[in-house]
């Protein structure tokens, strides 16, 4: 997850901006992650990030235990549900 941080500034000067929020955004899209912006200091979105997080969390571990791939000697689980794993060798 990528948080923005003291967007408390920017609601009083947004040339105190660093990082556009379409930056932010474009930037957490390309690399498959959350992005939030939050204060620290007005306490804005900080609860409502970290319970987002741990929502995603919780998410990708049930579909992780659902995936299941058969082996010559078993069946494993596979860690990472967003890999397309039907043509890859085992381990």
């Amino acid at each position: 997850m990528l948080v923005g941080n003291k967007i408390d500034l920017v609601e009083r000067n947004n040339r105190k901006r660093e990082v556009s929020l379409e930056e932010g955004k474009a930037f957490a899209a390309e690399n498959q992650i959350m992005f939030s912006e939050t204060s620290a200091l007005s306490n804005l979105r900080v609860t409502e990030s970290f319970e987002d997080l741990l929502q995603e969390i919780y998410n990708e571990r049930r579909k992780v235990s659902r995936i299941q791939k058969k082996t010559n000697s078993g069946t494993i689980i596979l860690n990472n549900p967003r890999v397309n794993y039907e043509n890859k060798p085992c381990c």
